[in-house]
């Protein structure tokens, strides 16, 4: 089971479960973040920042739409971290650090 967390900002401050991490969000998400207009190799700080801003506020919207890119902005350094975390392990069957081919 994955995890599930509590926001204030996200569905009244109620208990949901972390949507699943899939290549096809990543894919969409460097999409979003082109659009932005961010030349990936002189700015890559600034891309993987924002990159990291939308893969939060896009699975957040996928629980509520109401969530904006100014809730990830207001939130604590901390929490970012951790929600990033949550989001980024979300949906993995490879659980083990041991090489999954032995």
């Amino acid at each position: 089971m994955d995890k599930k967390i509590k926001l204030s900002f996200v569905k009244g401050n109620s208990e949901f479960e972390v949507p699943k991490m899939t290549v096809r969000r990543q894919e969409e998400l460097m999409d979003t973040v082109k659009e932005l207009k961010i030349d990936e190799t002189k700015e890559q700080v600034r891309f993987n920042r924002e990159f990291n801003k939308y893969m939060i506020l896009k699975s957040l919207q996928a629980v509520d739409p109401k969530v904006t890119l100014e809730d990830i902005n207001n939130m604590h350094p901390d929490d970012f971290l951790y929600v990033f975390n949550c989001i980024w392990n979300s949906g993995r069957e490879i659980r083990s650090d041991k090489n999954f081919q032995e």
